[in-house]
Order: C-alpha cells, then sequence, then structure tokens
C-alpha cells in the first residue's frame, strides 16, 4: 500500500507544479482559477486486480476563459492539473495497483484492463452577472472501462453541482491572499467561481466513486 500511495503522492506534486506555474505565466491576464477540491480518500476495499488509467487529451488539455466584458481581466480555468491529481488520488485508494497510461485504449493492446477519464461537462466560464452569491457550477467526468484488447467494456459517470446554498468556508479561505500572490489579479468573482467549482468537483468524484461501485460489469471484470 506504501509505495503505492507514495506513487499518486509524486504524481500529484506533479500536477501541482504545472497547475502554479500556468498561474505564474498567466501574469496580469484573466484571473486564473485556484481550484482545490480537497477529496477524502474514498473509504473502499482496493479493487486486486492491477488498472491502467488513461486521462483524455480533452481533459489533459482542458482550457477556457470566461468574464469578458464584466470585469477588469474576467477569469481562465484549466481543468486538467486539478482534475487529473483529483483522480490518481482516488485511484490510489480504489486499486491495489494503478499505471497512468500514454496512449488511448481504444487503439493500443495493453496488459491489463484500463481505467479513460473524460471531461463530460463545466459551466464554470459561462457565469453570468450577478456571479458572487448566485453563481452555479456544474462538473461531470465520464469513465471507460477498456479491455486489455482495448474494447469497450462499459462506462459511468460522475457529477456535481456547487451554488450559493453551499457552505464555502473551506474552500474560500485563503484565496484571495494566493491569487494575489501568483498573479497580482484577484477578483471576487473568480475566487468565488473558484470554491464552487472545487466544491462541484468533490461532489462529482463521490458520485463517480457510487457510481464505479454500483456497476456490475466494473465489480465483475475487477475483481477477479
Amino acid at each position: 500500500m506504501v509505495p503505492r500511495i507514495r506513487k499518486a503522492g509524486a504524481r500529484i506534486q506533479r500536477a501541482a507544479h504545472v497547475w502554479v506555474l500556468g498561474l505564474l505565466l498567466a501574469g496580469c491576464g484573466p484571473s486564473v482559477f485556484p481550484i482545490q477540491p480537497n477529496v477524502p480518500a474514498p473509504v473502499v476495499e482496493p479493487m486486486p486486480a492491477p488498472i491502467g488509467v488513461y486521462y483524455a487529451d480533452a481533459l489533459r488539455d482542458h482550457g477556457c476563459t470566461g468574464g469578458e466584458g464584466t470585469l477588469d481581466h474576467g477569469w481562465a480555468v484549466a481543468m486538467g492539473p486539478p482534475s487529473i491529481a483529483m483522480f490518481d488520488g482516488l485511484f490510489a485508494a480504489m486499486f491495489r495497483e494503478t499505471e497512468t497510461v500514454d496512449t488511448w485504449p481504444g487503439a493500443t493492446p495493453a496488459p491489463r484492463h484500463v481505467i479513460e477519464v473524460r471531461l463530460r461537462e463545466f459551466d464554470g466560464c459561462d457565469a453570468r452577472p450577478p456571479i458572487v452569491g448566485a453563481a452555479i457550477v456544474r462538473v461531470g467526468y465520464e469513465a471507460i472501462l477498456w479491455s486489455a484488447q482495448g474494447r469497450e467494456l462499459t462506462r459511468w459517470r460522475g457529477r456535481g453541482q456547487a451554488g450559493p446554498r453551499d457552505s464555502q468556508d473551506e474552500y474560500v479561505a485563503g484565496f484571495p491572499k494566493l491569487h494575489e500572490i501568483l498573479t497580482g489579479s484577484y477578483t471576487p468573482e473568480a475566487a468565488y467561481l473558484a470554491a464552487l467549482t472545487s466544491m462541484a468537483m468533490r461532489k462529482a468524484a463521490a458520485d463517480f466513486v457510487l457510481s464505479f461501485e454500483g456497476n456490475s460489469v466494473v465489480q465483475a471484470r475487477l475483481s477477479e
């Protein structure tokens, strides 16, 4: 268990470095969301079968901007690094052994089953005024289980939504200071949307795990 957790921790650290670099390169452009979903490790019995994990390019390379014409700088979002870090942590708890796969499993045979993760929904860049105290953010992911021979076996999803009725204390604390240090262009709208996005991601992760546990094909294939 310890080596697997250390491996996952290294991947999370690399993803965090990429995220911080993106913030620094943003300069005085759009405010960049400091997304921190803070997802706890799921309390599950790890699957005995080793698993490969492939993150779709559309997730890795995701980027969008919003707020043009409403704020001095608007805001920019890159869902790839925080999403990958989140799922690396989830899979480290859900499987005894995981390995990141660099090629699409539908085209390349692999020595094991592979889970492909896709971003299906994110509307944080579509938010319109009023933002603070009114906006709602939705995040959705989809996973595909591929056989070692490159055949699609099943799919499941995880979806989360966060809005003004959700408590934001865990996420808002420290955001303005971090934002000012790294970009010098903090706006309350960007920090608020970052908090909502973080909460929505956390809910999507919980829904993802529940859907995983309730998928009979997944349970049959990966319990062998």
